[in-house]
This record gives structure tokens, C-alpha cells and sequence, in this order.
């Protein structure tokens, strides 16, 4: 990319305010059950408040889904496929850089400030048992789509986490939102981390459920997968005001709409129980 290129989304890209410092969270659990908003091994984890992930608002480009406690799969066109993956192309498809949000984070003056790209995850469970681990998430870029690869995503790696021997999991909750098609969290990923060449694709490996969750010798968690699918979308900028780096830029939001937007990303609004996906 040329410099020129990236002046210019560094000019427009908007900022999301966040009304305090953001705390970080090195290693083990980040405890997303009631709202959080934390730097967690070299990503920004934000829950989400009431965010649509109708059609028209977002692109799905990974759904997995499984009958067992531990689920696992990256975005592709290529096929067959090889792990969890939802085989329907509408869902589970190439994704290049150039059609990832970008946008800036205000995180109260930290020295995190900075660009970011942007993706959503949407999760399902029984509203009985709501508990679900992101337990692993991989991200590669490569020059070729279609690629395909099992337990791992092609191509080379740029992101991880799930550090052993720590083990690091998002643990979320189901009934913190209103619903499948809602949103859950979004996972913020430094601009320096993926690159800019906006022409790579973006393959996002995840893991859902692990058995090896130890609290204490007498107590094990999985946190395991037990309804529906989860699915990794990124949002239409064209609609929501958010910058992609490889689109005409829209016009910068007003004052209003962006302390909105920032007031939802910390989600404090009061968890809404969630009911159950169709």
C-alpha cells in the first residue's frame, strides 16, 4: 500500500471513544460474562450491545457448528472442507483485508491507542446453559484464497491466541444479549498485527469448547459447545459509518453517533436474557 493510502485512512478513519482506561488482562481467563471491554493477549475484546447482525448489516464469513463440546473452523471458498465448517458458500467463504472494518480506538489514552481491524462474533447456547469458551483463535493472510487446512488456518500466521502453557480463553455468556443474530463480541485486531495488504486474504481460525479448562485440580470447566452455530461476520461500512480500507470512504460520523457507538462497545447497558436461537 502507499503511503498516500495510508495517510489517507488514517485522516478518515473515525475514533471510538471509550469513557474509561481499558484494563489488561495478560494471561489465563478473560471473563466476558457480564460486560467487558479488555486488552487480552495482543487483541481488544469488546462485548457487544444490541448489535444487528441481520441481513444487510453484516457478511458471515465462517459458521461452525458440531454436535460435540468442542467445534473448530476457519473461513474459505475452497472445499471440501475440513473441520467444523458450515459448507454453504453464503457462510462460510474467502474474506480479503480489504473488506475488514478499520477503525480507530480511542482506549482513554493508553499507549493501545490506535487501528485496528474490526470482526464480530455471534455465539449460540441453550439459555440453560449459556456458558461457551472462544478457546483458540488464529489469524493467517496469504496471497490465494480457497485454501484449506486442518485444526489451524493456512497461510502465515499472524495472530494468536491461546499461549500455552496458559491456555487463554474468552469465556462468554449467551444470555448476556437478546438473541442469535444479535452479536456478542467484538475482537479488535491491531492494524500492525495483520499488515496492510489490503489484496491478502484473511483466513480466522477458532476453536470453541476445550476439555482442558482446570480451575482447580476437582474443578474442570469446558464451556463446551451444546446449540447452534457460531458465526465470525465482519459489518457492512457502507451502513454503520465505519471506514474499509479498500472501499470509497463514507463521511465521518456526527459527534453524537460516534459517543453512541463508543457507549455501546463498553457494554454497560443491563444484560438482557437471551432467548433461545430458531
Amino acid at each position: 500500500m502507499s503511503n498516500f493510502i495510508v495517510r489517507s485512512l488514517l485522516a478518515v478513519s473515525f475514533t471510538v471513544a471509550m469513557v474509561a482506561a481499558p484494563r489488561a488482562v495478560s494471561a489465563g481467563e478473560l471473563d466476558c460474562t457480564a460486560g467487558c471491554a479488555e486488552l487480552f493477549q495482543g487483541a481488544y475484546f469488546v462485548t457487544v450491545d444490541q448489535q444487528s447482525t441481520g441481513t444487510g448489516v453484516i457478511d458471515s464469513f465462517v459458521r461452525i457448528s458440531g454436535n460435540q463440546d468442542q467445534v473448530d473452523g476457519h473461513n474459505t471458498s475452497g472445499r471440501p472442507l475440513k473441520n467444523d465448517e458450515n459448507n454453504s458458500p453464503q457462510f462460510t467463504r474467502d474474506l480479503q483485508l480489504k473488506n475488514v472494518p478499520l477503525v480507530t480506538l480511542d482506549l482513554a489514552g493508553t499507549a493501545n491507542d490506535g487501528q485496528y481491524y474490526e470482526f464480530l462474533l455471534d455465539i449460540n447456547q441453550e439459555g440453560n446453559d449459556p456458558l461457551l469458551a472462544l478457546s483458540q483463535v488464529r489469524i493467517c493472510t496469504a496471497l490465494t484464497g480457497g485454501q484449506t487446512q486442518t485444526d489451524g488456518c493456512p497461510g502465515t500466521l499472524k495472530y494468536v491466541m491461546d499461549t500455552a502453557p496458559t491456555d487463554d480463553y474468552v469465556k462468554l455468556d449467551y444470555n448476556l444479549n437478546s438473541g442469535s443474530g444479535s452479536g456478542d463480541l467484538f475482537m479488535y485486531i491491531p492494524v500492525a498485527t495483520l499488515g496492510t495488504n489490503l489484496e491478502s486474504f484473511v483466513y480466522l481460525y477458532s476453536q470453541f469448547g476445550t476439555p482442558e479448562f482446570i480451575d482447580s485440580p476437582d474443578d474442570k470447566h469446558t464451556y463446551g459447545n451444546n446449540d447452534g452455530f457460531e458465526e465470525w461476520a465482519v459489518r457492512r461500512c457502507e451502513n454503520i459509518t465505519l471506514v474499509c480500507s479498500g472501499q470509497n470512504l463514507p463521511q465521518v460520523p456526527e459527534p453524537a453517533s460516534v459517543i453512541l457507538l463508543g457507549l455501546g462497545l463498553v457494554g454497560v447497558s443491563a444484560a438482557v436474557r437471551k432467548r433461545r436461537a430458531a
